[in-house]
């Protein structure tokens, strides 16, 4: 945990600031949150990292708030998300929103069983391809939870994503679920990122 607090802890000056890009990223994120879950109003942001995640939240009209191992503020909460089930009650948020972040969690599993129970609809989740990253292997000191899909990233729609459900068999923890998003970013015709939004099922 001190590693992983000293490898993604940022100065004050930097933490402090955005970038555009990525703002410009979470609008449409909100959008497709609002098409696909028109009933999501609070949003629980895993591994916020600065007030820039949550603002941009708030501004597209989410309840929103955050948590991060590293840093804190008047919207952001300095704790571990594999404590969840100790800070929030069932229920509590009606989506966790996860960008590059679930693959930083030594224990996945556990903190997969916790979003299941604090957040009533779903789990909206970016993660990067392991090319992006670097990572080689399933065990890394930034990066120790490289998910069966990140390996995957000729998976460019919907569709293939699910017929290939076996790739999410890393997230059985969160129960029953559909695929209601996939969308597979590419930069230079090559994978970049992807985001997976799962609606809970009963």
């Amino acid at each position: 945990l001190d590693a992983e607090r000293a490898k993604h802890s940022l100065p004050k000056k930097q933490s402090a600031t955005n970038n555009p890009q990525k703002s410009q990223q979470r609008k449409y994120h909100a959008s497709l949150i609002k098409k696909y879950m028109p009933n999501v109003k609070s949003i629980l942001c895993i591994g916020a990292r600065n007030d820039a995640e949550v603002k941009d939240l708030i501004k597209a009209g989410f309840n929103a708030q955050g948590i991060d191992v590293c840093n804190e503020s008047k919207l952001i909460t300095r704790m571990d998300a594999h404590t969840l089930d100790q800070h929030f009650s069932e229920n509590q948020f009606d989506l966790v929103y996860a960008s590059h972040s679930l693959e930083h969690m030594y224990d996945a599993p556990r903190v997969l069983s916790h979003i299941r129970k604090v957040s009533k609809y779903g789990l909206y989740f970016i993660l990067p391809f392991p090319y992006r990253t670097g990572i080689a292997t399933k065990c890394s000191l930034t990066h120790p939870c490289i998910f069966d899909i990140m390996t995957h990233p000729e998976i460019s729609n919907l569709q293939q994503l699910k017929n290939n459900i076996h790739l999410l068999n890393d997230f059985k923890n969160l129960g029953k679920f559909d695929i209601t998003m996939f969308s597979n970013n590419r930069k230079s015709g090559t994978p970049y990122d992807f985001d997976v939004l799962l609606s809970f099922t009963n």
